[in-house]
């Protein structure tokens, strides 16, 4: 496996992603109150984009220069989808 940057700036990255996870989930029902339904990017403790389609909303974060943020879906009107997994 290669690593792509220093154990610093990993360490970095990975700090920066879980206070932005915390902020989501902080935040949720303000959130989803503003962004129903819709993917949320969230960089540094704050919204950067949204958009109903991931896809859509990684190229809009390619686009402004931000590669590493947080992304989660807000579930309001519709239900999350249910994952089986099955080990082989």
């Amino acid at each position: 496996m290669k690593i792509i940057g220093d154990l610093e700036t990993i360490n970095e990255s990975l700090e920066r992603r879980r206070g932005d996870a915390n902020y989501f989930k902080d935040n949720y029902a303000d959130l989803s109150e503003r962004f129903p339904d819709e993917w949320v990017a969230v960089f540094n403790q704050e919204v950067v984009g949204h958009d109903r389609d991931p896809v859509d909303l990684i190229r809009f974060m390619r686009y402004k220069g931000v590669n590493d943020f947080y992304m989660e879906r807000i579930y309001v009107n519709e239900k999350p989808p249910i994952l089986i997994l099955s080990a082989a």
